[in-house]
């Protein structure tokens, strides 16, 4: 909890957090800001009309602005709370012209606020980003990276085998060996190129692809 007291106003800060992100699909670019306005008596300062200025600075607190913008017309509530989304207010400085290209893995980062209540902005400190905002560096890990070099397209023929029927063998190149003669049919089994044919009966299609063969107590 954040307490800053100036002449008349000050800004009891209730949170500070991040908007809520899908991953698996862009990551929502913004962070929720929201805060209670009060005299300095305590008293809320309700429908009151605001600027709100942030800056985003790396380094230190003293550093190098990257980022800034500014909300302007916010209007309290009813209990002196407003409510804003850093990211989305009109560019006014720093390095950057969006909050998207600031470079979270760089650097510490630091937030600064100012609130314009009468006919000044009143600077209401400087706070430190710790993890809530580099979720919008992790958006990075939701993009493709550099394509890779091409590799090898090898031989397409080398994954083919060669089926071999000797009468009682059925072999398969680099692969194993059936034994058909205790098959009690009358028939003749013939292979002609991938396809195994019975005579009298039917046939199947063997794929050049890496096969077992086995052979139950069905026959089968």
């Amino acid at each position: 909890m954040a307490l800053k007291v100036f002449r008349r106003y000050w800004v009891l800060l209730l949170l500070f957090a991040e908007g809520s992100a899908s991953f698996g699909q862009n990551v929502p670019l913004g962070i929720f800001y929201q805060a209670v306005a009060r005299d300095n008596f305590g008293k809320e300062l309700v429908n009151k009309t605001i600027d709100v200025k942030f800056s985003i600075i790396s380094g230190n607190p003293l550093g190098t602005l990257v980022y800034q913008e500014l909300h302007s017309g916010i209007t309290t509530s009813k209990y002196g709370v407003f409510t804003l989304i850093i990211g989305k207010g009109t560019p006014t400085g720093g390095l950057y012209s969006d909050l998207s290209q600031v470079q979270w893995n760089t650097a510490y980062h630091y937030l600064k606020i100012e609130v314009k209540f009468d006919n000044d902005f009143v600077d209401m400190g400087t706070m430190q980003f710790l993890a809530v905002p580099y979720a919008l560096y992790a958006q990075k890990s939701l993009e493709p990276g550099p394509q890779g070099p091409k590799g090898d397209p090898g031989d397409p023929a080398s994954d083919h085998q060669t089926l071999s029927f000797d009468g009682n063998n059925l072999s398969i190149a680099n692969g194993n060996t059936v034994n058909l003669s205790s098959l009690n049919v009358p028939h003749q089994l013939t292979l002609i190129g991938d396809t195994l044919s019975i005579l009298g009966g039917n046939k199947v299609g063997l794929t050049n692809q890496i096969q077992d063969l086995q052979l139950d107590v069905n026959n089968s």
